[in-house]
């Protein structure tokens, strides 16, 4: 058959609803789907009543799982502990466990990657915030699912966060349990609780976009042409030139474009206008000192340039 619910019950433990497909489910059997397994010892039907058999197209929720097993898993019927412990190896040993990206982003050197552990009280829940993991996007940083998993935050989560550096774990509607929550504090790793998803949401995009590194991009503040090279010594040249548009001031960094090419960089050491030395020109002819190893050639295109982070 398959699985169609599955929760974390504070007091019965681990229940799944099951429907069966092929053949009768009985008490005393063992039931395996994926790496999770259960005594048939407590069974019930739709209404919460004990029963002892379930057959076919029937709904029977069975108590005592030792995991959380995922919605719309296969379940087979054993007739031991031993039997089901097998499958529950075999189908273990089969399945890819490799983490991967999240499908369908690139990756390059400008972004960052943040590990995250996801688990919920039900698999229903689990879906529901892996969904709205999945529309979250900031530019520059991406999520990457390392575990995930209905139930209580286990000490393996912690572990896995451990090897891991900068790993966030997640809990919605689940709670740490003793092991876990003493080795998450003795190491200082924050387990982070939520109930509501759209606080989840808000909480995930403030992380995200705190860890997006910055990338170093050029802002043009001004724009001037050059008119008349006066005089040249060393790398120190005086020059006539008009402003085009933005501002020049003094320790201003420089590029030098000749015919839309850059040439070379250089820096503004002085500025006059109307023969009195300023620190800011905004408009009209002006003269300066430019630091530079390249000759300037009237006809140049002096850019004042800054560098900002973003």
């Amino acid at each position: 058959g398959a699985v169609i619910e599955a929760n974390l019950d504070p007091k019965k433990g681990i229940s799944a609803m099951l429907i069966v497909k092929n053949g009768t489910l009985k008490s005393g059997n063992f039931v395996a789907a994926g790496d999770c397994i259960a005594p048939t010892r407590i069974m019930q039907n739709f209404l919460g009543k004990p029963i002892s058999e379930a057959g076919p197209s029937e709904p029977v929720r069975v108590i005592g799982w030792d995991k959380i097993p995922v919605v719309g898993s296969v379940f087979t019927v054993y007739e031991n502990k031993k039997e089901a412990e097998t499958a529950r190896d075999a189908s273990v040993s089969s399945r890819d466990t490799g983490n991967t990206p999240v499908a369908g982003v690139e990756m390059d050197e400008d972004t960052a990657i943040v590990p995250i552990v996801v688990k919920a009280d039900t698999s229903g829940t689990l879906d529901a915030v892996l969904s709205e993991l999945g529309k979250i996007s900031q530019e520059r940083v991406r999520i990457k699912i390392l575990q995930k998993g209905a139930g209580s935050i286990s000490e393996g989560d912690i572990k896995l966060a451990l090897g891991a550096p900068g790993t966030l774990i997640i809990g919605f509607n689940a709670n740490a349990d003793p092991a876990a929550a003493d080795l998450a504090l003795r190491n200082n790793i924050a387990i982070n609780h939520f109930d509501v998803i759209y606080k989840l949401t808000e909480w995930l995009l403030k992380e995200l976009l705190e860890r997006r590194p910055m990338r170093r991009e050029v802002e043009t503040t001004g724009r001037a042409k050059v008119l008349k090279l006066f005089s040249k010594v060393k790398d120190r040249q005086i020059l006539g030139a008009r402003m085009i548009e933005g501002t020049f001031a003094v320790g201003n960094a420089l590029r030098i474009l000749r015919r839309d090419a850059l040439i070379a960089e250089g820096t503004i050491m002085n500025l006059q206008q109307q023969k009195a030395d300023t620190k800011r020109i905004e408009s009209g002819e002006f003269g300066g000192e430019i630091k530079s190893k390249m000759d300037i050639a009237p006809g140049d295109i002096l850019e004042s340039f800054i560098i900002v982070l973003k």
